[in-house]
């Protein structure tokens, strides 16, 4: 018989805090996390506005063990310590073999690869940091996560583009479900902000409507009458950890019988023409049920059916 599985702590590293309280309060205020990127390679880029974390690694890990971290995997260990925090008494008599890690990421270390291809081909070195490869890999923020907190069940990482991140809580839930595991940690990391990443998106140049007809494919007539969220326009595109960030905006959203408000829209597409909560967020009556939808490139696709506990 399928378990049911409940959230019981979340943890976030993300542009619009390092909380899930204050990034939800951020969202709900519909402050924006976009900025101008300050950094030499700006002047290259044709927009160079991104939305980052403001973190300092320095605050949470000792030299030597920065030294072996991408930032993605950063990140990852600080969510998930929070989240992990946030579950104690979920963890406290758990068999550690049970408990698994999952984690989704589409770019992985992007900073630690995009260093080691500036050394190799643009300064013709041979010098290569010595753990380029344990920091870049795309599985490191699943590893870490599991060797930090001794985890020792399951410890997968999933790659699948923009959807990363939902695919890898949605495997999480199967597992949970199925009763193979009693916990897992899920989520996502992504750390992008390297100049080959920055212009190889640049050069994409890519818009559509897809979503709204998805949406009404699906829901028929009813869709007008459904309130939808785009959180990007406050946070950015987190890439593989996109899920994962509206994921907790989702369930914060429908604990506090909010819906979160689609910033800076003035003047939509004809063909978007659903309710997409322009501009300020709105009081709904109870929220028992959300989807927070994630597509990505290759058509690697993931809803997931967040509800109230009862």
């Amino acid at each position: 018989m399928r378990r049911r599985v409940a959230v019981t702590g979340m943890g976030v590293v993300s542009p619009l805090g390092n909380a899930a309280a204050a990034v939800f309060a951020n969202a709900q205020a519909g402050r924006s996390a976009i900025h101008r990127l300050d950094v030499p390679f700006a002047t290259r880029l044709v927009a160079p506005l991104v939305a980052s974390a403001s973190f300092d690694a320095t605050k949470h890990f000792e030299p030597p063990k920065l030294r072996m971290l991408d930032r993605v995997s950063q990140f990852a260990l600080v969510a998930a310590t929070q989240a992990l925090d946030g579950a104690r008494d979920a963890l406290s008599q758990l068999d550690r073999r049970r408990a698994g890690v999952f984690v989704g990421t589409g770019m992985g270390g992007s900073q630690t690869s995009d260093d080691g291809y500036k050394t190799l081909y643009g300064d013709a070195s041979d010098r290569i940091k010595p753990f380029t490869v344990l920091m870049g890999m795309h599985n490191a923020p699943a590893a870490w996560i599991g060797i930090e907190h001794a985890l020792c069940g399951s410890n997968l990482t999933y790659s699948t583009a923009c959807s990363s991140s939902a695919v890898a809580i949605g495997e999480a839930w199967r597992r949970v479900a199925c009763g193979d595991l009693k916990v897992a940690i899920a989520g996502g990391a992504e750390a992008p902000l390297a100049f080959g990443s920055l212009k190889a998106w640049e050069a994409l140049h890519t818009l559509a409507a897809i979503e709204t007809a998805a949406i009404r494919a699906v829901f028929g007539e009813r869709a007008g009458r459904i309130p939808i969220s785009a959180t990007k326009a406050l946070h950015g595109h987190l890439l593989g950890a996109a899920g994962a960030l509206e994921c907790v905006l989702s369930l914060l959203a429908m604990e506090s019988a909010v819906v979160l408000p689609t910033m800076h829209l003035q003047a939509p597409d004809p063909e978007c023409d659903l309710d997409y909560v322009p501009n300020a967020a709105r009081e709904t009556p109870v929220v028992r049920t959300m989807l927070s939808n994630s597509f990505a490139f290759g058509g690697t696709n993931a809803v997931l059916v967040l509800g109230a506990a009862s």
